[in-house]
């Protein structure tokens, strides 16, 4: 039972892994010109500044979506900017569902332990419940994230606004 038990939890730990892994390494159809476009999008930040409104970052940002590398170099650069709110969540949405992945996999890593918990104790059931709701909350990171790559800033500023209010 123990021996299964490691097992269950090499495979719960393999699929945190490969998640993770599917996040670190997603990307995008990049067009011939793609470093010239990130190039020019660094160019109008540095041009721009401080003055750079939150909308005007989301537009210059917008078509890297899906690139988590290049949302995470960019999200470096605008997160030391004030105000840019709708941007800095964008950018980070891949982040958080990694950070979210990395806690899931510390709390959970002994997440079968039959020789202390029964499938239908309690404690069992409790551990199970914090699981799948840990899942949950990362899926939506995921579907947030999908959303957003398609919208406009107004829809993602709204979304946003509506996260506060709940």
């Amino acid at each position: 039972m123990l021996n299964n038990d490691a097992d269950f939890n090499k495979q719960l730990l393999n699929i945190i892994t490969e998640e993770k892994e599917a996040i670190l390494n997603s990307t995008i159809k990049k067009p011939a010109d793609y470093q010239v476009l990130i190039s020019n999008a660094i160019g109008f930040i540095n041009l721009l500044g401080n003055k750079l409104t939150d909308e005007e970052a989301f537009e210059l940002v917008k078509p890297f979506f899906g690139d988590y590398q290049t949302m995470k170099r960019f999200y470096a650069v605008l997160s030391e900017i004030n105000g840019l709110n709708v941007t800095t969540y964008s950018l980070g949405l891949f982040d958080k569902a990694i950070n979210n992945l990395e806690i899931l996999k510390n709390n959970f890593a002994k997440f079968f332990d039959s020789g202390t918990y029964t499938t239908n104790g309690l404690a069992y059931t409790l551990k199970e419940t914090a699981l799948l709701s840990d899942i949950e909350d990362i899926e939506r990171i995921i579907q947030k994230l999908d959303s957003i790559i398609p919208a406009s800033y107004k829809e993602v500023e709204a979304e946003l606004k509506n996260e506060m209010v709940v």
